[in-house]
């Protein structure tokens, strides 16, 4: 497990560096501003953070739909089941989408420094891989035309907020880091100061939203290991499975051996009989 009590350190340094890059953007030469900066983007993301919330509890309502009781229970298509969020854990990751947004076209940087706080206060963020599952069903719920109502985010801005926040959930898993609770930490420390190939390759895909990407095809097209595809097999499957077999190793044995069909009186007699409807040869039809 990752010791979170390292963060701060790192934390700083990401976010100075995307101050600095942030002012240059925004040609601001003014001293001594950074303070300002940090309180008036912290309720930037305190604003955010309450129309993602709304947009999500609109959302999350449609994605699950209250159940019947009486109903038959429903098929799960896809080998992760999306996490169903408390009303406070719709609070926080709305709170975690807002600080991992990047804005319009990526006009900022993420606020590296609130993310590692959130990640460190809630571990279900990063323990449940359902998380980046939900994002991934609710940015298909997002492009399948549900407009959101007025007053709350646009579905443009929406999606790219939630591309963000899954880019940065499904990074460090698709990076190597360690599974589970301190990979978030783990991979900032890997991307902000890179010093390897591989460093630079993830931070590359990071910063080009890829992670985000593999993880909506993963839940597009979910893989199926060599147990669930054994048990969607019949018994009549099998059987098939090992005549084929059979067959494959007698016509085997035969060759090995030097012998047809034709040259063997017993197995021409036997494949004969088998063909026909009645069991008798055809000079007996």
């Amino acid at each position: 497990m990752t010791d979170y009590r390292k963060f701060e350190a790192l934390a700083r340094e990401v976010e100075d560096d995307g101050e600095d890059d942030d002012r240059d953007k925004a040609g601001s030469d003014h001293e001594g501003g950074s303070s300002g900066s940090d309180t008036e983007r912290h309720a930037a993301h305190i604003a955010k953070k309450a129309e993602i919330d709304q947009w999500l509890k609109i959302k999350l309502r449609k994605l699950f739909p209250p159940i019947d009781p009486r109903a038959p229970p429903e098929l799960d298509s896809s080998d992760q089941v999306p996490r169903k969020v408390t009303d406070e854990e719709r609070g926080v990751l709305a709170m975690f989408l807002a600080a991992a947004d990047t804005g319009k076209n990526d006009s900022k940087s993420p606020h590296h420094r609130l993310i590692l706080e959130l990640a460190k206060a809630n571990k279900w963020l990063e323990d449940d891989p359902g998380v980046v599952e939900l994002l991934c069903q609710l940015l298909k719920l997002d492009r399948d035309g549900n407009n959101s109502k007025p007053g709350i985010l646009d579905p443009s801005g929406m999606e790219e907020i939630l591309l963000n926040g899954l880019n940065t959930l499904a990074a460090p898993s698709r990076a190597g880091c360690s599974k589970g609770y301190g990979k978030i930490y783990e991979f900032f420390a890997l991307v902000s100061n890179p010093e390897s190939q591989r460093a630079l390759d993830m931070r590359a895909k990071y910063s080009k939203k890829e992670f985000a990407a593999e993880a909506i095809f993963d839940s597009m097209m979910p893989s199926k290991d060599d147990h669930e595809i054994g048990s969607l097999l019949t018994f009549s499957d099998w059987c098939a499975v090992g005549l084929i077999v059979v067959v494959f190793a007698l016509l085997i044995y035969l060759a090995a051996h030097g012998t047809t069909l034709s040259s063997s009186p017993t197995l021409s007699a036997f494949f004969s009989s088998s063909s026909s409807p009645s069991g008798k040869g055809p000079e007996e039809l």
